[in-house]
């Protein structure tokens, strides 16, 4: 009947769907830099298309490749960022459920 028993089993309920939306927020962010990194060397080394929809086969331009990897590693960088603010959130979010006065 301790207050923080129920935080801490409230606590465990809502770690499960935080811990999927962490997950799989990380794996989109990650695929998404990656394949922006990736896309000169899938483009010139092994000419393949970045897209093909209904046969018709898409490429980015060359000039705009240099964006592209800048762009990767800077989605990449800023999710860091955001998963360090994230990360401080949810410390304090623990602390409150988990830690008694």
């Amino acid at each position: 009947m301790d207050k923080h028993t129920w935080l801490a089993i409230l606590y465990l309920l809502l770690q499960f769907p935080l811990g999927v939306i962490y997950f799989y927020v990380t794996i989109v962010v990650f695929a998404f830099s990656l394949s922006g990194i990736a896309i000169p060397i899938i483009q010139g080394v092994f000419n393949l298309p970045v897209g093909n929809i209904e046969g018709v086969h898409y490429y980015v331009p060359t000039l705009a490749l240099p964006l592209v990897v800048a762009d990767g590693i800077l989605l990449w960088t800023g999710y860091m960022h955001l998963a360090k603010f994230v990360g401080k959130l949810h410390g304090q979010y623990a602390k409150g459920m988990l830690v008694s006065e």
